[in-house]
């Protein structure tokens, strides 16, 4: 077993497989380190998480770096048609509107709801293009009140699109503006652009991620 999160929770299930070689990062947390058989060096600086993760890998004698292993979010044509289906009611069209990802399950990394607003209108004043606000379904009273409060027309899905279909309505946006959050990453796997706003959470994880702009408050 290759335990990449190095979390209690994963070296429980790694030992339970009885696996004669369970592999994990010297560094890993809440002591789940005494359920491997072998504790890997970790490498002490990294441009990229990946890297890190991938050092586990090390200790099978496999030298692999992130360029080799990029993010990827398959989808299929009924996921495509249903995203497609779903931009003709929001009136959206291809290559002409932002996502705008404002929720996470840890509230202190949330932004202001009035600025969502006004960020999405600056959008359609200063380049035309229209925004949309994907969440979950429990999100659905911060995109209400983010939508009370913007001047434009603003559709949003909460938790209408499975986690594929949002990936594609990500694929054909113009670029993702959104927090520390799942569709950072859907953004990456995608090839998507990305900025991201980040605020008590380091950034150092994604260092050397491409296609990706970090907005901080120092």
């Amino acid at each position: 077993t290759v335990d990449v999160q190095g979390l209690l929770k994963s070296g429980v299930i790694s030992r339970i497989t009885c696996a004669r070689q369970r592999l994990v990062l010297e560094d890993a947390r809440e002591n789940s380190g005494r359920l491997h058989t072998t504790r890997i060096p970790r490498k002490r600086s990294y441009s990229r998480v990946a890297e890190r993760a991938l050092g586990v890998l090390k200790g099978l004698d496999i030298d692999a770096h992130p360029s080799e292993f990029n993010l990827h979010m398959p989808s299929t044509e009924m996921d495509r048609q249903k995203a497609r289906q779903w931009m003709e009611r929001a009136g959206l069209e291809p290559g002409r509107y932002f996502v705008l990802a404002p929720a996470t399950t840890t509230p202190q990394r949330h932004w202001v709801p009035e600025r969502w607003a006004q960020l999405a209108e600056g959008l359609r004043a200063s380049v035309g293009a229209k925004c949309v606000l994907l969440a979950g379904a429990s999100d659905l009273p911060l995109l209400e009140q983010i939508r009370s409060h913007a001047g434009v027309d603003l559709p949003y899905s909460p938790g209408d699109l499975s986690l594929r279909e949002s990936a594609c309505l990500a694929r054909e946006s113009i670029g993702i503006i959104g927090l520390d959050s799942f569709l950072l990453h859907v953004g990456l796997a995608v090839n998507t652009p990305v900025i991201a706003l980040f605020g008590p959470t380091p950034t150092t994880r994604f260092q050397g991620e491409p296609d990706l702009t970090i907005v901080e408050k120092s």
